[in-house]
């Protein structure tokens, strides 16, 4: 059985477009400012754009739903200092609910399931996995012990931690070509 993803795709749109595209900055301040009108009106415009983009008028359960974590995930955010440990934190809590509204919407709980029981048990998967993981952290290690040699004093610009971060990127973004082109 397939895996409809439409509804799924969906609502992230909806939460892509409300906390990215649509969302002043004014009111991200006004929320840390403790303002909880701001909280209301962007769950609000979150609820309204998921229950119009599912198109389901019926269903008042979504907008609810979204609605109510919205507001609940980003009040524990606001009171949070801004890092970006905090920001992801928040956005992995809205996307698990998004993703749980949808299984729950579409009663595919055991299709996913099943695909990932079959994920799980690929072997090309795991090839991929160790890939992945091994391009990211051991390489760094590899890379930076390889060319200490050449390093010139660093200051405290925390450029050390960018080019990392940028190495990694750039690392993943080569071994997911490769695989997609070439396996």
């Amino acid at each position: 059985m397939m895996i409809d993803y439409l509804i799924l795709v969906k609502l992230l749109l909806a939460h892509f477009l409300a906390d990215f595209c649509l969302q002043p900055k004014r009111f991200v301040q006004k929320k840390r400012e403790g303002k909880q009108c701001y909280h209301f009106i962007h769950a609000l415009i979150h609820a309204i754009l998921a229950y119009l983009l599912v198109g389901c008028v019926t269903n008042w359960s979504t907008p609810l739903v979204i609605f109510g974590s919205h507001y609940l995930i980003d009040l524990w955010k606001s009171k949070r200092k801004e890092s970006f440990n905090h920001f992801m934190i928040d956005q992995m809590l809205h996307l698990v609910t998004i993703i749980v509204l949808w299984l729950f919407m579409t009663d595919q709980a055991g299709v996913v399931w099943e695909n990932a029981m079959k994920l799980f048990a690929d072997q090309q998967f795991w090839v991929y996995l160790v890939g992945l993981v091994f391009i990211l952290k051991p390489t760094s290690i590899i890379l930076s012990l390889s060319t200490k040699r050449w390093e010139i004093g660093r200051g405290s610009n925390g450029l050390e931690n960018a080019g990392k971060w940028i190495g990694y990127l750039e690392r993943v973004l080569r071994f997911n070509i490769y695989v997609y082109f070439y396996i």
